[in-house]
């Protein structure tokens, strides 16, 4: 009986730690992920103060506002899934590529009402180009780490035959009836 409540002790903690290991390898990628929409929202908020201070006399100042805007509020819904759910990988690669939109018509519409022969208004706006920069490429960043993430993701699914449907279960669980079973 001693033998038995050891043994089932050691399992428990085995699978205890097992389990843990498991859930933080999981959540490092969505710390990434969480990380690069937070940075995203950072810059995406300092772009819209300069926007508004220097862009605010452009036609097209409106359009600007909203796209920042939209820039903003998708950020926060990405943010959102990726600390929820790891299914998300592909609505969260949807909404990047409208946010990858929205930066790019930012920076064509900021070149263009940028002159390139008054060099005086460049040095003075210089800095909002570069955080628009550093937006794009924050976006870019994280497009790639969802990409590699999805392309892992499938890489594993398609090792399975297509005639067997696999259940999703917990490590730990696996290991308990196995060795239950041995009991």
């Amino acid at each position: 009986m001693k033998t038995i409540m050891i043994r089932v002790s050691v399992t428990l903690i085995s699978i205890a730690t097992l389990n843990s290991t498991v859930t933080e390898a999981r959540a490092v990628h969505y710390n990434d992920l969480a990380r690069y929409a937070q940075r995203i929202d950072s810059i995406s908020h300092e772009l819209r103060q300069e926007l508004i201070t220097h862009y605010r006399h452009t036609h097209e100042f409106t359009n600007l506002m909203r796209s920042i805007s939209r820039i903003i509020r998708t950020t926060h819904h990405i943010t959102d899934s990726s600390v929820r759910s790891y299914s998300s990988l592909q609505i969260m690669s949807h909404d990047l590529e409208g946010i990858d939109r929205e930066a790019h018509y930012i920076g064509q519409v900021m070149r263009s009402t940028t002159s390139p022969w008054n060099r005086r208004g460049l040095t003075r706006i210089g800095h909002v180009h570069r955080l628009q920069f550093s937006l794009n490429e924050a976006i870019h960043s994280m497009q790639y780490t969802v990409r590699s993430l999805r392309h892992q993701y499938k890489s594993r699914s398609l090792h399975r035959p297509s005639h067997i449907v696999q259940r999703r279960t917990d490590p730990a669980v696996t290991i308990l009836s196995l060795i239950l079973s041995q009991l």
